[in-house]
């Protein structure tokens, strides 16, 4: 990486000759080395008013960033300024510009990732129906499982001619149209993506959109419009909710969520408090299917079910063959015709079915195609519940859920060769 050249951010103050004695020595060293890349000027009766782009830390630096825990997007592709300086009033008839006045410098820094190590990215699965809320984990590499706190701040740097003290703040997002509108020290926070597992565990959280206020005289409008005055301080967030594994004693899928939560000073605590526990019964999601197997004369018969235990959403119906290992024809039939009632609802009936085979192709119809089995691929199929006497158009894609249905999880069902199965291969004599 190589220095690009350009004035330095500090040529852009008004008092140039005055700045040592102005701005501490540890931030001329932390702001010296950034250069301007790019550069827009503007004017009114109140500012002089420049925008741009800082030269980046790792160029300036020379700094590799590419296997850092740590990311900062002007790190490498340079960081946004914004430099007001206020216009004065002549002193003299003769003076055709006024000296500068108070000056405020803001250099955004957004999107700080800070990669958050023994966690896993994950969904959310479920919350609706007879379905509890649970987390899975995100499939992909390594890199897109990985799990980054992000922060969102803008430190200013704010001085003035005479003896003005120079301030550094982290603050809030200023107002592009007015550089001289109140803000306070705020921080933003965030995980992304906002659900988690923690390492290998079924244990999990959400954290969406943590705010922290820490101004007695600045509090963020979307605080404000919740009751609360600039003199608010304290710490506001969205969503935190905490996951147990599906298979806890007791409660089986619990989960804790707290939303839309303001905890400061003056004002208390205020929020939503959610419990959420239950568990899918074996009587719900992975029942009403039969294998069907075609026989030589034309008949069907039922495939006994060989799914170890505990049962869960992964079948098993182990297929035997024929002579000389020849492979069986077999079929799906699910029973979800007529709208039959879930064990214990009222409110709930099957509707129908999404499948797919393990050669790709996708359906919706209550028998599935013949097809080859043992095989290697699985069965995939996902029942859908709604309300009894309701009937729903089914959408031009299969996959598609009609309106006012909604599917319970997902079941996959395997197809083993059945052990004592004739091999098709001669004893050797």
């Amino acid at each position: 990486m190589s220095v690009r050249r350009g004035i330095s951010i500090l040529d852009l103050l008004p008092q140039t000759t005055g700045v040592a004695t102005q701005i501490p020595d540890g931030i001329v060293e932390q702001i010296g080395v950034l250069t301007v890349l790019d550069h827009r000027c503007t004017t009114s009766s109140d500012f002089f008013l420049h925008e741009g782009t800082l030269q980046s830390l790792a160029d300036a630096l020379n700094v590799n960033t590419s296997s850092w825990f740590l990311r900062i997007p002007g790190l490498t592709h340079g960081l946004p300024f914004r430099l007001s300086v206020q216009r004065t009033l002549a002193t003299t008839n003769t003076t055709q510009e006024g000296g500068p006045g108070n000056w405020t410098l803001d250099i955004e820094v957004w999107d700080v990732e800070v990669l958050i190590p023994g966690v896993r990215g994950a969904k959310k699965a479920g919350g609706t129906g007879v379905t509890p809320l649970t987390l899975q984990p995100l499939t992909g590499t390594a890199a897109q499982q990985q799990v980054h706190l992000v922060a969102q701040a803008v430190v200013r740097i704010t001085g003035g001619p005479g003896n003005t003290a120079t301030q550094v703040q982290l603050v809030d997002a200023p107002d592009p149209m007015d550089p001289a509108a109140l803000t306070g020290s705020v921080l933003r926070l965030t995980a992304k993506p906002s659900s988690f597992l923690f390492g290998s565990s079924q244990y999990g959280m959400t954290l969406d959109d943590v705010v922290v206020d820490l101004s007695k005289t600045y509090t963020p409008a979307d605080i404000e419009a919740r009751g609360h005055d600039e003199a608010w301080e304290g710490v506001s967030y969205k969503e935190a909710t905490f996951y147990f594994p599906p298979d806890t004693p007791l409660v089986h899928s619990l989960s804790i969520s707290t939303r839309d939560v303001i905890i400061g000073n003056p004002g208390g605590l205020q929020g939503e408090l959610a419990l959420e526990f239950g568990q899918d019964f074996n009587d719900v999601f992975n029942t009403r299917l039969s294998i069907k197997q075609h026989q030589d004369d034309g008949t069907e018969t039922a495939v006994a079910e060989t799914t170890p235990p505990p049962r869960g959403a992964a079948l098993q119906f182990a297929i035997t063959t024929g002579a000389g290992d020849t492979p069986r024809r077999i079929r799906a039939i699910f029973d979800v015709e007529g709208d039959p009632l879930l064990t214990g609802h009222t409110d709930l009936a099957y509707k129908g079915v999404w499948w797919k085979l393990p050669d790709g192709s996708e359906g919706n119809t209550a028998s599935t195609p013949w097809f080859d089995a043992p095989t290697t691929g699985l069965l995939r199929y996902r029942l859908r519940v709604g309300e009894p006497g309701v009937s729903s158009t089914q959408p031009a894609q299969a996959s598609a859920i009609p309106d006012r249905q909604r599917e319970l999880m997902e079941v996959t069902v395997s197809f083993p060769r059945q052990s004592g199965s004739p091999s098709g291969i001669g004893p050797i004599i």
